[in-house]
């Protein structure tokens, strides 16, 4: 919808949108370094 431009504003190219993310890790495999509770970011 961004790179199209159908959203709020059109981004020139070469935008990547949504690239950046952050949160708490609430659940982990076997063999995973992080465990429940850390905070991550992109």
């Amino acid at each position: 919808i961004t790179i199209e431009g159908a959203g709020a504003r059109k981004l020139p190219f070469p935008t990547v949108p949504n690239s950046d993310g952050a949160g708490v890790i609430t659940a982990v495999g076997e063999g995973v370094k992080l465990k429940e509770g850390d905070r991550v970011t992109s």
